[in-house]
């Protein structure tokens, strides 16, 4: 899939931008399947 239909896709309802700060935090939100 190319990375302009993601961005198209994702924009095409609400969806969750988590920002993460340290590596524990980032760890966590992998395991939940951000990307």
């Amino acid at each position: 899939m190319d990375k302009g239909k993601i961005f198209r896709d994702l924009h095409a309802s609400t969806f969750v931008m988590p920002n993460p700060w340290d590596i524990g935090t980032t760890k966590l939100l992998a395991s939940f399947d951000f990307k």
